[in-house]
């Protein structure tokens, strides 16, 4: 007698309307992610084909990274969340946001060492699981999808990105300091209180973000090292996950400068 296993799944279909270059671009790009196995990438199951395309993945229960920071964030009252379980837990430490970060960093440590671009690394698309597990998902996929209008993350993208178009491992590291600033701000919209034009002469004209309230000072400055100009001068992925692994180490340290002096940086 065989054994049935029952798999939790989620599965995201084309929208009505996408033409067959779409159609094929995904099943290429959903090929190739089949092959990819690590702890921090959302796990490709499989494909339907029917009328239209629709792609398998593990199930995450707890939803997108970019929620459930807000929901797990000192303003969660203020945030317009439904509320659920995770909401009742409080609000995330220091060690929580650095875990976080270190899980992405480890998924596209390993989309990079393989030559993987995403193009749309940013919190929206990452998910998260019990025991706070974080998976890189969506992989340029949501660029493809729709009515054949191509909408740009403006506030997650290099000058050269919103420039020339251009893609690349280097890109990839810059939309990660942006997922730094999310994940210490909680869930905030990057450049929040400006527009899409505003932001895009900001990027274009070498302005940061600031540094987030409560971020250690050593965390921003990988933050800022992933935001230069030039991409070739931005700081690899593995050196990243280096100086966060070492900031972590430094936690306890961290708050006993706190402590002692709130207005000193770490």
């Amino acid at each position: 007698m065989s054994a049935i296993l029952a798999i939790i799944a989620q599965v995201k279909f084309l929208k009505k309307g996408s033409n067959r270059d779409q159609k094929l671009k995904i099943l290429r790009e959903a090929q190739l992610l089949a092959k990819m196995h690590h702890p921090n990438i959302l796990g490709l199951l499989g494909i339907v084909r029917s009328q239209t395309v629709g792609i398998v993945s593990e199930f995450m229960p707890l939803g997108d990274l970019n929620r459930f920071l807000r929901k797990r964030g000192p303003d969660s009252g203020m945030s317009g969340g439904e509320g659920g379980s995770e909401a009742q837990l409080g609000q995330l430490g220091l060690e929580d946001l650095l875990n976080v970060a270190i899980q992405v960093g480890s998924g596209l440590k390993y989309l990079s060492d393989r030559r993987f671009v995403h193009r749309d690394l940013a919190t929206r698309n990452c998910l998260v699981g019990e025991n706070l597990t974080v998976k890189i998902g969506d992989f340029g996929m949501s660029r493809d999808i729709g009515n054949g209008k191509l909408e740009l993350p403006l506030r997650w993208m290099p000058p050269e990105s919103i420039m020339y178009g251009t893609f690349s491992i280097q890109s990839d590291v810059w939309s990660f300091g942006v997922v730094l600033w999310e994940i210490f701000s909680y869930g905030k919209q990057p450049w929040f209180g400006s527009s899409n034009d505003e932001v895009l002469q900001l990027v274009i004209n070498g302005q940061m973000q600031r540094r987030p309230a409560g971020c250690p000072r050593s965390v921003y400055n990988i933050m800022l090292a992933t935001w230069k100009a030039r991409p070739e001068n931005r700081i690899p992925v593995w050196n990243v996950l280096y100086l966060l692994h070492e900031a972590m180490s430094n936690v306890s340290t961290y708050r006993e400068v706190q402590e002692a002096d709130p207005e000193t940086d770490a």
